[in-house]
This record gives structure tokens, sequence and C-alpha cells, in this order.
């Protein structure tokens, strides 16, 4: 509360008391000038799809303070909660892209496939114990253990037809996904782009 003083803001701290609570006090949120943010990825997302929702968009940033914080990577915080509130205060507003799904909107990733079930499955115990290596450790376990579909998919990307079986599709706008550091080079929150993976195994 000092350091949003600091920087001449009136702040209010609201706490989410269940999933899907962040999405619905954004979304009926007065004019303010800045929210914040505090928790995991999904936490971000869910302010995120509430601030999308709205009429008024308001400006949003966010406090990493869960697992693997991809997010807060995407946005060149650390893991100092008091130092990335500075940076925050004292930055500047800019645009990220938004891709929507069916009309849903999310923050830095979408799949299908193979591995989509295991940041659901990674117990919030398991990621507090060992962090990010949870996911791997899961990610392996579902790898050996559960059987592999393949999707028959046609797509169409700058005018071309394509179509072809895979068992994993990602959408993305980062280069840290699942607490990987470098997953692609040289992508920007800001290009009108998101990247693509496919795979056919």
């Amino acid at each position: 509360k000092a350091i949003f003083t600091t920087y001449d803001y009136d702040v209010t701290f609201i706490e989410t008391k269940y999933q899907g609570h962040a999405r619905k006090i954004v979304r009926e949120l007065p004019p303010l000038d800045l929210v914040v943010s505090v928790g995991g990825d999904g936490t971000y997302n869910e302010v995120m799809t509430g601030n999308f929702e709205r009429k008024q968009r308001l400006i949003l940033s966010h406090l990493p303070y869960g697992t693997t914080n991809d997010i807060g990577s995407m946005f060149g915080l650390g893991k100092n909660l008091y130092n990335n509130l500075n940076l925050i205060l004292s930055g500047k507003v800019c645009g990220i892209d938004i891709c929507t799904l069916n009309g849903r909107p999310f923050t830095y990733t979408a799949g299908f496939g193979k591995f989509m079930n295991v940041p659901y499955e990674t117990t919030r115990n398991l990621k507090k114990r060992i962090g990010k290596t949870a996911y791997i450790i899961n990610g392996i376990h579902n790898f050996f253990h559960q059987k592999t579909n393949l999707y028959e998919l046609t797509y169409e990307i700058d005018g071309v037809k394509q179509c072809g079986f895979f068992s994993f599709l990602l959408v993305s706008n980062a280069n840290r996904i699942a607490g990987i550091d470098n997953f692609y080079k040289d992508v920007k929150l800001d290009d009108n782009y998101f990247e693509l993976l496919f795979c056919s195994l």
C-alpha cells in the first residue's frame, strides 16, 4: 500500500473467493486508473477476460505470485514483489495482442491434445513443494501412461489450406510456456501475430 501511495494512487484491495471471481470483479468495476492483479497466470487470465467483457476497458497489470509465472516473465518481471510493483507503477502503458477461440479470449497460450490436462491435474501442493518441476513430472507420466490420440485438422494460413493428423496443437504469444524459457525465439506481445505449434506424434 505504501508503494502505491508513493505514486499517488488511492488503493483498494479485493480478495477473490472462488474460481472465476476475479473475472466477475473486473467486469463489474467502476472506471479506474489501474487494476493490478496478484497471483498466478490463471489469475491474470481471469482478470483479462473480465476486462475483455467490459464496454469501457481498464488498464491492467500483474504482479506474478504463482508457481511458474510465465506471464510475469513475458512482462519482464522478476521474483521480487516490491521491485515488480515499482517497475509497474513507473512504467508506461503498452498494448498486447489478445487471441480469441470461439469468442473466448486468452492471455498467452491455449491448445488441445496431448499434455493439455497436465496444468489442471498438477496439484497445488506439488507445485508449492517443487515448483515448475511438478509440471515436468506430470508431463512425463502423461507421455508414458496415457493414450495419444490423433485429431484430423484442417487449417488455413495466408490463403493456403493444409490438412493432417495431430496429437497436439498450441497457440501462444509467449517465449516462456509452463516454466520453459525460450520456447520460441523473438516473440513480440504486440505484433498482431500468435505462434502455432503442431505435433503429429
